[in-house]
């Protein structure tokens, strides 16, 4: 599933996915939270802030559905940057960064610009370049 962290303090969003029930990522997330971890961009931005967990909302914005090919994380990571380019959740708009995608919690995988979204901020319009999933199989 992709979901949307949303702070409710600062008004910037993060998109990630999950394979996991989503009960389980959340408590990743929280954990982080309260460890001060440096590798969960929500726990960056909830300790540098002084925010709290209840200062953070979390909808579920698409499932992915686990079809025969078996390629579910491929599905999720390319959803991701999809939503991502949408919601404009980069940074600095955002708490995504773009190295996200090639980091190495992730499959062995190389992203490439693919097109060009726009999305509008405050009345300013930004490109923000959509991402293509490869894998050398």
């Amino acid at each position: 599933m992709i979901y949307v962290a949303t702070c409710t303090k600062c008004k910037v969003q993060y998109v990630s996915s999950t394979a996991n029930e989503f009960k389980v990522r959340f408590r990743n997330h929280k954990s982080a939270m309260l460890t001060n971890e440096t590798t969960c961009e929500l726990a960056v931005h909830s300790n540098k802030e002084k925010h709290h967990m209840s200062d953070f909302e979390f909808i579920v914005i698409e499932t992915i559905v686990n079809e025969s090919d078996n390629n579910i994380d491929r599905r999720l990571l390319t959803k991701e940057a999809f939503w991502c380019s949408q919601l404009c959740t980069l940074q600095p708009y955002g708490l995504n960064k773009r190295s996200e995608f090639n980091s190495k919690n992730r499959i062995g995988s190389t992203w490439w610009p693919l097109s060009v979204y726009f999305c509008t901020i405050k009345g300013l319009v930004f490109s923000v370049n959509l991402l293509l999933f490869y894998q050398d199989f």
